[in-house]
């Protein structure tokens, strides 16, 4: 993030940045280019944060090739993308094509449909809202998108900007191991991780 530019790394990274942007400017075709490029070889998910910021600012080139990615399960639910995804979506959904924005819709609406129950059902739904919420009203195309946004539009969650820290008021109390393992899709509460994470605790101590 901003506060390491000085890292080598993280120079690279707003480099990378700049340079999709610059080229959504002045040679769109090789701006798509360069995001398939990167989508072709195993990318670090930081990567594909500067690629979604880059089409937040510049959804006229970058949209339609981001979109994909926006409706991807995998995407949606990783920790490390949903602030910038949910950036892109706002800023880039009114320019999809139907079908993107269905599928795009489709995809966070799913996100709730989990057989697991609890906390990490109450995370997904969290997380369906959020991404719901960001997303342009007048844009929605399917009726279950347009209705579950109308419930969150009556207890004033929605419209809604994107957080850069996207899961920000999850963390309000006190988040630990418990926490994050849930967020990682674990189930804390099956024999085996339960007798694990009991196993640690003199070790902790």
């Amino acid at each position: 993030e901003r506060p390491f530019e000085e890292e080598a790394e993280v120079s690279m990274l707003g480099v990378f940045e700049r340079r999709l942007e610059e080229l959504a400017s002045t040679d769109a075709a090789r701006a798509v280019d360069l995001v398939r490029l990167v989508l072709r070889v195993p990318t670090p998910a930081a990567v594909w944060r500067r690629m979604f910021v880059a089409g937040a600012r510049r959804p006229d080139t970058l949209a339609a090739v981001l979109a994909p990615l926006a409706a991807s399960m995998a995407v949606l639910r990783s920790t490390d993308l949903a602030g910038p995804v949910a950036g892109f979506c706002a800023a880039a959904f009114a320019q999809l094509s139907q079908g993107q924005r269905v599928a795009i819709e489709r995809a966070i609406l799913s996100m709730a449909d989990s057989d697991q129950g609890g906390e990490r059902l109450e995370l997904e739904q969290r997380r369906r809202d959020r991404f719901l919420g960001c997303l342009p009203e007048e844009a929605i195309v399917t009726h279950e998108a347009r209705e579950r946004y109308g419930v969150l539009k009556s207890l004033s969650r929605a419209p809604i900007e994107p957080l850069n820290r996207f899961d920000e008021e999850l963390r309000v109390s006190a988040y630990g191991e418990r926490e994050y393992l849930v967020d990682q899709g674990v189930d804390v509460d099956s024999d085996v991780n339960r007798l694990l994470r009991e196993a640690q605790r003199p070790i902790e101590s």
